[in-house]
């Protein structure tokens, strides 16, 4: 897909759950970041969880807040 990327909902995973809070899994974050700069890609970037995966407000923050540090 490359540089026709319009935008990305992300979330996090292990080999026994899916749509984690980011930070809470095993997905390399800092690798996608820089496969995404590589691509020149400047769009929006949303976490995309279930409901039942995170608690609160502060779970979500944590999140985008972990993200923030990979994406460098």
């Amino acid at each position: 897909m490359g540089k026709n990327i319009a935008h990305i909902h992300i979330s996090d995973f292990t080999e026994n759950a899916d749509c984690l809070p980011p930070g809470e899994g095993t997905f390399d974050f800092e690798s996608f970041f820089a496969k995404m700069h590589d691509n020149s890609y400047h769009g929006g970037i949303i976490i995309e969880l279930y409901r039942n995966n995170f608690q609160n407000l502060q779970d979500l923050i944590a999140s985008y807040d972990y993200l923030l540090t990979k994406n460098r």
